[in-house]
């Protein structure tokens, strides 16, 4: 026995069952754990990918200037590329609506698993670093697990838990996110839709009619702690060389990466030579604001380095949602805080080993940086790491939001490290095949190689045996014994096999990582088998030179994992002699391989074709079929024999190579396919003359072992021989059984023909071969022509052959198609050249194949295909996310991120929250809308109107308002004053004259709103294909009239950049395989005539382009280039600029023949000024005949015709770009066929754009109020969109924040706008500095998009409030129409609650004679009912003039005035840096008109004040500063009253102290006087 002394013990039968039990058990954690890594394995496809990142829009932006502003641009980094937007200056708010786009080719499946997207907002500075405003993360696999791969427009915090004050969010950022894979589709958008949505939303949202405040959504942060616990690293190997000056050691840390944050901890440094395990013993912080979107956690082991760039170990990866949350801190206050306060227990989870993987030591840099990044793909054990974590929900108080390190609040115990158990490692190491071949230097042999095999730190090591034509053989046993290892399953390291190359120069070659729990599951029961080699990933080049681009060979093992007690049962025992008998113990065999017929296989000739030949290996010996000429799907039927002698157990025998060569006369052969075919695979057959096993199709990789397309029809069968000189007879015939059929195929042209060598086919012509074993094949050849030309001939020919053909299909040949040009000339060497091949599967054309039968005119569209393969890829796609994310985690565990939903945080993830406010049409008789007193200006502003009398319970309510208010002024630094306290009343009062007005919703208004730009006649009837989610109309005709087979030319190769293969063209035509001899039917299936050629119409209307790739930097100057045959139109001279989703609105029209050029190519192209030849971004192509020739088509055109209005539909084509898979963007088009008959009676359909107009904006700015300083140089700045910023002039030492302007600001804008974040009006109130700089005082935005398409369709001049108000009066009159009852019963008009979401009429004021004819308009005086005298008429008409005079002279002893009903206090905001908070600022009262171009010249209005005033008059602005010869009346003016108090009282206490002063000497001297006169007393 190879183990120590073994004394069996006798076990009763309970602890027999016990011991059972166990092993089952066993066993089931290992398959348990088998499933969760399958499923974790491939979840994102290896491949290119890309990510999408639409910046639209910031709010509330924390400013990091002086001013309060910023000057914000967005950054975002994936996966080291870093891609910025433009800068926008002195904002808090912006809209960017940049798309940036990160292309990344041949990803694996790790490396975007595991990939972020960090997108940062930063303030510019031109002189000092940027500063950071915020971030925020993401991860490419939540986001790509999401519905149609993106996350869409929705609201993101962004988060700094780097400043100082890094609690709560510093801003937040629209964004839309998508991620492109293999296979994947992107969703289009219908943007009219969509906006008009999102308008409606942000409307409610709005303070009135559209007004932004600055805000973001109102969400719940919660701040949480991630705690890491990095306890200790073992097995590590030396980073740091030996040198003079130092010893091998390794100074490791480690890093946690989580959210764009970092913590390391402290550096330790362990001298030794291997198996190194630093002591770190550290807790790393990282704060969390939630809801985030991040799941990915990154720890990193590394090595530091004083003098180079620090190297990482290796990476391990964890998942947010696994981690165990805990409620608070579990320890108590220490003296000096939380953080030195100690405790004697550890209450955290309890802590686990994690293996590392990486590059092997020392290979680093570029060679190692991707094995030490993505563990899942790097080769070596590099250690373990003891880690534990968990979130604290609950962290104290006083803890600050950044990330931190400290020592363990515990003391470390033994008890705490993972428990370890006794393994046994056993490995049968029997031989290697197709082992990759290094010559040794100077000698003219092979290298030796080695086997080693490893878990963990422990290894076996096999000796080197000589490769013999890729055979090496060790027939070795050895085994790892009572080696210490985890007792958990997932501690565990894998088992590692590297195949190592002999002297001189020792490397690895290739190794192969073996789950441990796939050996353990076994529990030394497993079998011998095949485990597959790959290529070392660093080791690219090897010491030879030579580019290990062969197979890496396979190993032939017998592996046995398992605790030591159980490897040391008798049951589980590996007796070396009995096995090496097995080995050895070897039995005459015939092998018999049957090699029947191999399809697709790689061209490796320039013609498309190749000239191949089987090679099969077995046990160091060859055997190889006949050559077949020029085809790429041969019929070899031949029936190869070894004679070798066998293991009797044929699980330790060796595999079946299979080897596809092609025969090259002038230079070498070199095998282009390869398979390999485990012997026990093979049936053993009782005789010679037994049947063959039935063959299969078996898939080819490359040498390299790159999968394939192709494949080989095959099977292998052993028979047992008395001895190896025993003859057999000569092997029977495999050729199928065959019947008579006819093969029928209608040629209807070939397509798209491209040149060759500079010449293009001239008169093409299509040979046709149905080959048949024993060369019984059947060959025709259509006419040569040249109609209507060369590159897209017609044939119009019907050809019939009689075939021999299996009956069953399994051994359908292929047909052979091949296209040659009849034009002879020199260059061609006086033959017909061949212009492209291909070959036909005929097995689904077979009628008598029941199973894979298509039917002629069946066939499906090669995009509705792919469409339907990749609905069934997205469920088990789905099935598997499924599977891997537990449920709710798939939204990225943040809610909904909806950009105009509250949410509410509860303890299963986000809620959304209907807040009270937010109901439509609510009326609440208890609050009442907040509204500030203006200044004492007249002018535009009638004092005279009256809005009615205070109600007296209504004050409580609006002091509690000012109240708060206060305390907002108190935060500013200053107190409350008696004069802040009497402006408080005031203003109270004066809100209550206008409190008692009912306010409605925008959407309630009889108001009508256009929802888009263009006119959309066209549209109608065209929808009916888009609205039920369709695509590319392929998708709704599904079959194809015709069937199409590309034809190729030129030499494949594993590397694509090196590939000439190419598709050269398309074969058309039907194809049909019939028992009976078709021209004996009485009636043609396809009759030709329908084939006559005629003349046809083609148009084509392009409407728009959507998600388009920019060729080079952040946007696009698309234009479109559409071809036809020959004809080719582009609009190069009206191209678009800078954008990405271009509006087109082009029409083609191409005169064409059908049959004949019929590929419609629609490309789109990036526009370049300086260099001559225009990049394509993308392009599409429609069959012209398929559409025209098939049925439902036609159909749509007899519907129209019918009156039932089944128009061509709209279809969104997918954009395509032959140098990647990935697709460029969709058009939305659609396409008509007429013909020529048909054309003049109608007209192509008028497809225009929505013409370009001026407008003019134009702003008026009257006055401010309630702006929370004392004296301030106030003016106001306006934009919109990029337009240039305008501002009025500045009110000098304004007081009370009561500014007068009366300034008209003009803004010309251009429509229509490009996206409804462009038609916003920015207003701004700053406070002007001479000394210093200026400080901005609030800001507000006013949403204008709906007001721009409503002048924009109407053509008239739009005045805002002015409408909402003839609106409100509207709806106000059909509702005391119809509530005429109840409105005389009730006393007071019913409130609608105080809301942000509420159009309010509150700060607009009626008419003057509106008002004093307050009989015949109702509710112009709403105080009016209470003050009326109920015992008669006449005194109620004395109380209501009281009323009146009394109101008038309470206005003009405060100052206060009124505005007219086009004009609208806004409120304006700011963001305190301070205390994070969003704070009112005082309001401004602006009118706002949009007027067209025409009506601008007849209605002429000078900028500010200016010549011409009108429309309206702009009166003198009052409240401003003049010039007084009084000084006190300067002195008040210049420096405000309070100040002027102040200086006027010290400098009379300087005249005091002058007087007494020189009162004093005037005293003293007067004194001295009358003493030198003796009269003083």
């Amino acid at each position: 026995m190879e183990e120590d002394a073994f004394i069996p013990l006798k076990l009763s039968s309970k602890e027999q069952e016990e011991l059972l039990s166990k092993r089952e058990a066993q066993a089931a954690m290992a398959s348990h754990h088998l499933e969760k890594l399958e499923l974790r394995s491939h979840v994102m496809l290896p491949g290119d990918y890309q990510m999408q990142v639409h910046i639209i829009e910031c709010r509330d932006l924390k400013g990091g200037n002086s001013n309060g502003l910023c000057d914000a641009y967005a950054r975002v980094r994936v996966m080291g590329r870093i891609k910025k937007t433009r800068v926008i200056r002195k904002v808090s708010g912006c809209v960017f609506d940049d798309t940036l786009y990160f292309n990344f080719t041949g990803l694996t499946c790790s490396a975007i698993e595991e990939a972020g997207i960090e997108l940062q907002v930063y303030d510019f500075d031109a002189f000092l670093a940027h500063k950071l405003i915020g971030m925020a993360t993401f991860d490419a696999r939540s986001i790509h697990a999401l519905p149609n791969h993106e996350f869409y427009r929705k609201w993101v915090g962004l988060i700094n838990n780097k400043a100082r004050d890094s609690s709560g969010y510093h801003g937040f950022i629209k964004v839309s996110l998508t991620i492109l894979g293999p296979g994947d589709e992107q969703l289009s958008h219908d943007l009219d839709a969509e906006y008009q949505k999102e308008l409606a939303e942000e409307a409610d949202q709005s303070s009135g009619f559209g007004i932004v405040a600055l805000e973001g959504p109102n969400i719940d942060v919660k701040t949480t702690f991630l705690v890491v616990f990095v306890w200790e690293a073992r097995d590590l190997s030396v980073m740091d060389s030996t040198h003079l000056f130092s010893s091998a050691r390794v100074e490791a840390y480690v890093r946690v990466d989580f959210s764009g944050m970092q913590a390391m901890t402290s550096v330790v440094s362990v001298l030794g030579r291997a198996n190194l395990a630093p002591e770190f013993n550290e807790e790393l912080w990282l704060p969390i604001t939630e809801p985030t979107e991040t799941r990915r956690i990154s720890v990193g082991l590394w090595n530091y380095s004083a003098h180079t760039q620090d190297r990482p170990i290796a990476h391990v990866y964890f998942d947010l949602d696994d981690v165990r949350h805990s409620g608070d801190l579990r320890t108590s206050q220490g003296l000096f805080g939380w953080a030195f306060a100690k405790t004697s227990n550890y209450m955290g989870p309890r802590p686990r080993w994690h293996c590392l993987y990486g590059a092997p030591a020392g290979i680093q840099g570029k060679r190692g940086a991707l094995q030490n990044r993505y563990g899942e793909e790097a080769s070596t054990y590099r250690g373990q790491l003891l880690l534990s974590m968990e979130i604290l929900t609950n962290p104290p108080s006083n803890l600050k939001h950044t990330a931190r390190r400290t020592a363990f609040r515990f003391k470390p115990t033994l008890g705490l490290t993972p428990p370890t158990a006794k393994y046994h490692l056993r490995a049968l190491a029997l031989m290697g095949s197709e082992i990759p071949q290094f010559r040794s230097a100077g000698i003219r042999t092979t290298t030796k190689m080695r086997l080693v095999i490893s878990i963990g730190n422990h290894e076996l090591n096999y000796g080197w045996e000589q490769n013999k034509r890729g055979v090496v053989v060790w027939n070795k046993l050895l085994t790892l014994k009572a080696i210490r290892l985890p007792v958990l399953i997932e501690e565990i390291p894998d088992v590692c096999v590297y195949l190592v190359r002999g002297p001189p120069k020792v490397s690895t070659v290739c190794f192969s990582r073996i789950p441990a729990a796939r050996v353990l599951q076994q529990q030394f029961r497993g079998g011998p088998y095949w485990e597959m080699l790959k290529p070392e990933p660093s080791g690219t080049t090897y010491p030879s030179g030579m580019m290990l681009d062969m197979n890496p060979g396979a190993i032939l093992l017998k592996l046995g994992f398992g605790l030591s007690e159980d490897a040391m049962d008798p049951a589980f025992s590996w007796p070396e002699v009995e096995l090496m008998k097995k080995v050895e113990e070897r039995t005459p065999f015939c092998l018999r391989v049957y090699i029947y017929q191999a399809k697709d296989l790689p061209a490796s000739d320039e013609n498309g074709l190749l000239d191949p030949y089987i090679k099969v290996r077995f046990c160091g010996k060859k055997e190889k079929t006949r050559v077949h000429s020029t085809t790429t799907s041969p019929l070899f039927y031949e029936t190869l024999e070894f004679h070798e002698m066998l293991p009797v157990d044929i699980r330790f025998g060796p595999d079946i190579i299979v080897q596809v060569w092609d025969r090259d006369i002038f230079s070498s052969r070199t095998p282009k396919a390869l398979l390999r075919l485990p012997l026990t695979k093979c049936p053993v057959l009782s005789s010679e003359s037994s049947k063959p096993p039935l063959p299969t199709w078996h898939k080819l990789t490359t040498v390299g072992a790159v999968p394939l397309s192709s494949a080989i029809l095959m099977s292998a069968a052993l028979i047992r021989k008395r001895d190896l000189a025993e003859r057999f007879s000569r092997s029977g015939s495999i050729t199928p059984q065959m019947r008579q059929a006819w093969v029928e195929v209608t040629c209807v042209g070939v397509r798209q023909l491209k040149a060759h060598r500079l010449r293009t086919p001239q008169a093409p012509y299509v040979r046709i071969d149905v080959p048949a074993p024993n060369e019984r094949g059947t060959n025709v050849k259509t006419r040569s022509s040249s109609v209507p030309c060369g590159r897209n001939a017609n044939f119009l020919e019907r050809k019939i052959m009689a075939v021999e053909m299996p009956e069953n299909a399994l051994y359908a040949q292929h047909m052979d198609l091949r296209v040659y040009d009849a034009h002879i000339g020199l260059s061609t060497g006086l033959q017909n050249p061949l212009v492209g091949a291909c070959s036909i599967d005929l097995a689904t054309k077979m009628p008598w194949n029941s199973e894979d039968f298509v039917p002629p005119q069946m066939e499906l569209f090669s995009d509705s295909d792919l469409w339907r393969q990749k609905e069934e890829k997205q469920q088990d796609s789905n099935l598997r996310t499924q599977a891997e994310f537990p449920e709710g985690i798939i939204e990225l565990g943040t809610g909904k991120f909806a950009a105009d939903v509250d949410l509410g945080f509860c303890e299963n993830g986000y809620r959304e929250i209907e807040c009270d406010d937010y109901h439509e049409l609510e009326r609440r008789d208890d609050e009442f809308a907040a509204f500030t007193s203006g200044d004492a200006g007249t002018g535009a502003f009638n004092q005279l109107t009256l809005s009615g009398l205070p109600m007296i319970y209504e004050d409580v309510v609006y002091m509690r308002e000012q109240d708060q208010l206060a305390q907002n002024i108190s935060r500013e630094g200053r107190p409350m004053t008696f004069l802040d306290a009497v402006d408080s009343q005031i203003s109270s009062a004066a809100e209550a004259l206008t409190s008692l007005e009912t306010s409605y919703k925008l959407s309630e208004l009889p108001i009508s709103f256009p929802s888009q730009w263009a006119a959309a006649d066209y549209i109608e009837g065209r929808e009916w294909w888009t609205e039920q989610n369709g695509r590319e109309l392929e998708n709704y005709l599904r079959n194809k009239p015709f069937e199409s087979y590309k034809v190729f030319r030129g030499k494949y190769h594993q590397n694509a950049a090196k590939s000439t293969l190419r598709c050269v063209g398309v074969f058309k035509g039907i194809l049909r395989i019939l028992d009976a001899n078709p021209a004996f039917e009485e009636k043609p299936f396809f009759p030709m005539r329908v084939l006559a050629s005629s003349a046809y119409t083609v148009r084509l209307y392009v409407i728009r382009g959507m998600n388009l790739q920019p060729v080079d930097g952040n946007s696009s100057d698309p234009y479109l280039r559409v071809k036809l045959g020959s004809d080719v139109e582009d609009r190069k001279s009206s191209h678009c600029t800078r954008t990405l989703k271009p509006d087109f609105y082009d029409t083609f029209e191409f005169h064409t023949v059908l049959p004949g050029p019929s590929t419609l190519k629609i490309q789109v192209k990036e526009w370049n000024r300086i260099y001559p030849v225009h990049e394509i971004i993308g392009q599409t192509e429609i069959d012209l005949e398929d559409r025209w020739f098939h049925s439902e088509w036609q159909k749509l055109d007899s519907l129209r015709k019918a009156g039932m209005n089944k128009l061509k539909p709209i279809e969104i084509r997918n954009l395509h770009k032959d140098t990647s898979p990935l697709v460029q963007g969709q058009l939305h088009l659609w396409l008509e066929i007429r013909p020529e008959s048909e054309t003049h009676r109608e007209p192509p359909v008028e497809l225009r754009g929505p013409e370009k107009r001026k407008f003019e904006v134009r702003v008026i700015c009257w006055k401010s109020k309630d702006v929370p300083f004392e004296m301030g140089d106030y003016f106001a700045e306006f934009w919109i969109g990029e337009y240039r910023k305008q501002k009025t002039d500045v009110h000098w030492r304004c007081r009370n924040g009561q500014g007068s302007w009366n300034w008209r600001i003009k803004i010309p804008v251009e429509l229509p706008l490009d996206s409804p974040e462009k038609g916003r009006l920015v207003v701004q109130l700053w406070d002007q500095d001479i000394i210093k700089w200026n400080e901005v005082v609030g800001d507000a935005q006013i949403d204008l998009y709906r007001w721009f398409l409503k002048a924009y369709h109407e053509k008239r001049a739009i005045n805002i409030f002015k409408d909402i108000n003839e609106a409100i009066a509207r709806k106000q009159s059909l509702r005391s129409g119809e509530d005429s009852n109840q409105a005389t019963e009730s006393n007071v008009t019913s409130q609608v609650a105080e809301s942000p979401l509420s159009l309010s009429l509150v700060e607009s004021a009626e008419d003057e004679t509106a008002l004093l004819d307050t009989n015949q308009t109702k509710g112009a005086v709403m105080g009016s009912n209470h003050l009326q005298d109920h015992t008669g008429h006449r005194k109620y008409q004395t109380a209501e003039k009281d009323a009146q005079y009394f109101v008038k002279q309470l206005k003009e002893l405060v100052g206060l005035g009124e505005i007219d009903e086009s004009t609208r206090w806004i409120k304006m905001t700011y963001h305190d840096v301070r205390t994070n908070r969003l704070t009112s600022r005082g309001s401004l009262a602006i009118s706002i008109e949009i007027l067209p171009d025409e009506e601008v010249e007849l209605r002429p209005a000078g900028h500010g004040r200016s010549e011409p005033n009108a429309n309206p008059y702009l009166p003198p602005t009052t409240g401003r500063m003049t010039f007084s010869y009084n000084p006190l009346a300067l002195c008040s003016a210049l420096l405000g009253p309070k100040l002027a108090f102040q200086v006027f009282c010290c400098l009379c206490c300087i005249l005091i102290l002058v007087v007494i002063g020189l009162g004093g000497v005037y005293f003293t001297s007067f004194y001295t006087l009358l003493e030198s006169l003796g009269l003083a007393q």
